[in-house]
């Protein structure tokens, strides 16, 4: 059903852009660029889309040109190119607060399954000047651990383990500060204190 969708915009897109191509200056015809360039993304018309792509990028204003960038950025993902400077490129420019956010939550995904693990963390504490603690603490969490840094994965478990909400994973992490350690005797007194909350996870 979205492919058909997607084709409608498509095809209904390229007429109306063949009707209003002698006026490129109509508030529209940048407004529908968009739309079919996220059609022609989706339906793997990435010729069309190349070529849509630079067409918006010279209607655009110079202070929305990280618009044509974002396009540029959803036509790599698709073909599976990097697009780590593109975000990178946005973020330099003056832009509301969720492409911000859409920028670092991309790089922090590349970073981590890239293994960059100081790079994703640094990302997460970005993201955090977001009011995105609760969404990425878990995150966080992980890569302190895979980065041996014992002293925060406890200090912020034990804080997150004293909070209302019991966080599973911050016993976890806990856990396996401890082994890593090799404290089994906090190891153990944690497991038996977090049985349940463990189990249920």
């Amino acid at each position: 059903v979205e492919l058909e969708l997607f084709d409608l915009v498509f095809e209904e897109g390229e007429k109306v852009l063949k009707e209003i191509a002698f006026q490129s200056d109509s508030p529209y015809y940048e407004k529908i660029l968009k739309h079919i360039i996220k059609a022609s993304i989706k339906l793997e018309k990435f010729e069309d889309a190349r070529i849509f792509i630079d067409q918006r990028r010279q209607l655009l204003p110079i202070l929305k040109q990280y618009l044509a960038v974002l396009d540029e950025i959803e036509y790599k993902k698709a073909l599976g190119l990097p697009y780590l400077e593109d975000l990178m490129k946005v973020l330099k420019d003056v832009i509301p607060e969720t492409i911000k956010i859409y920028c670092l939550e991309e790089m922090f995904v590349i970073y981590r399954d890239d293994h960059q693990y100081e790079m994703a963390l640094n990302s997460i504490y970005e993201l955090y000047n977001f009011d995105l603690e609760s969404k990425y603490f878990n995150e966080e969490l992980k890569l302190l651990v895979i980065l041996k840094k014992h002293d925060e994965v406890i200090k912020k478990a034990l804080n997150a383990l004293r909070s209302f909400n019991k966080n599973p994973y911050a016993v976890l992490a806990l856990l396996e500060v401890y082994i890593d350690k090799e404290d089994y005797h906090k190891a153990s007194t944690l497991e038996a204190e977090y049985e349940e909350l463990i189990d249920k996870e």
